[in-house]
């Protein structure tokens, strides 16, 4: 699905899907049978937590001109499942591996956003943002692969 919005509904947006998935991660962290999957799951929280405020700082430092910039066919991803019990559904999962597989796939979502709008940016500014959010994307990820198999290795 595509669609317009200012370069600041695509940053708030991003902050929300960060925020649904810290929310989804930590209630599906509680009680859960696994206690290796549930720290897991503790650990992607706070990571998308971090994340939305990473994000937040980003908005607050970028110029008001930038913010406002109207970006058109916004390729919206149509990731994170829409409910907690579709990313159950999906973490009926044997291992640790199975939801970090998971989480990437929501990173590369994101990756895949960044990129296309960066691709169709009309000017350097929003070229350059979208090409720093796409890398940061790429950093967080291996950063939660390194960090969940370390997870992984006690």
């Amino acid at each position: 699905m595509t669609g317009y919005s200012t370069v600041q509904g695509i940053l708030e947006w991003s902050g929300a899907f960060h925020q649904r998935l810290a929310e989804i991660y930590r209630g599906l962290a509680l009680g859960h049978e696994q206690e290796r999957i549930g720290m897991l799951l503790v650990y992607l929280a706070e990571h998308e937590e971090a994340f939305r405020r990473a994000l937040k700082d980003y908005e607050g430092d970028a110029s008001l001109g930038l913010v406002a910039t109207w970006h058109s066919r916004v390729p919206w991803p149509s990731v994170p499942p829409e409910s907690v019990a579709q990313l159950r559904e999906l973490l009926q999962v044997q291992d640790t591996a199975d939801v970090v597989q998971l989480a990437i796939e929501f990173h590369d979502a994101l990756i895949l956003f960044y990129s296309s709008l960066r691709d169709q940016s009309g000017n350097d500014s929003t070229h350059t943002l979208f090409a720093a959010l796409a890398d940061m994307e790429i950093h967080e990820k291996l950063r939660m692969v390194r960090d969940a198999q370390r997870l992984e290795d006690y």
